[in-house]
């Protein structure tokens, strides 16, 4: 392969990041709407004309789209439902639930249950599920202070494109 001159060098490196941009407004542009192939056209009639045309050829008939672009609904932060905020006395195996907002959506949600209220640094429990609602598997101990919140995830596994946060509640288990 021939030496590049240091100004094509920079003319390819120049090209490269214009590409890595374009794809990266691609992905973020498609995690936003959704392409659905539009419906066929329906022939429609045409007036007739009043006075003889001058041509033969018929007007064209507009091309539909391909495509109707429909933006992606949004996603919005969970709604705790139970355990409520502030109870006391809960089962030591309690079931979580937590409800979206109608006409949003989510693919997965993240359950966090935190021995403290620090920012939830101290995570005792946390699971990706796609439901609204779960049952831990390992009972939590008794007489005890428990945090917990649900992070809805909309986006692949390894890069989440939206994410958002329920509110924080607590409750206390059962002796």
């Amino acid at each position: 392969m021939p030496n590049l001159s240091a100004k094509s060098q920079n003319w390819r490196k120049l090209l490269l990041v214009l590409i890595f941009l374009c794809l990266t407004s691609f992905l973020i542009l498609t995690s936003c709407i959704t392409l659905t192939p539009s419906a066929s056209p329906q022939p429609t009639e045409q007036p007739q004309a009043q006075e003889p045309m001058t041509t033969t050829s018929p007007a064209p008939a507009p091309i539909p789209p391909a495509f109707v672009i429909t933006p992606v609904s949004a996603i919005s932060a969970p709604q705790l439902i139970s355990p409520s905020n502030g109870a006391t006395g809960v089962d030591l195996d309690p079931t979580f639930h937590w409800a979206i907002e109608a006409g949003t959506s989510a693919e997965r949600f993240e359950l966090i249950i935190a021995c403290d209220n620090d920012t939830l640094s101290n995570i005792c429990r946390s699971v990706s599920t796609n439901t609204t609602e779960y049952q831990p598997k390992i009972n939590l101990e008794p007489s005890t202070q428990y945090y917990w919140m649900v992070v809805a995830k909309l986006g692949s596994v390894d890069v989440d494109s939206t994410i958002a946060f329920s509110e924080v509640w607590n409750f206390i288990t059962a002796e």
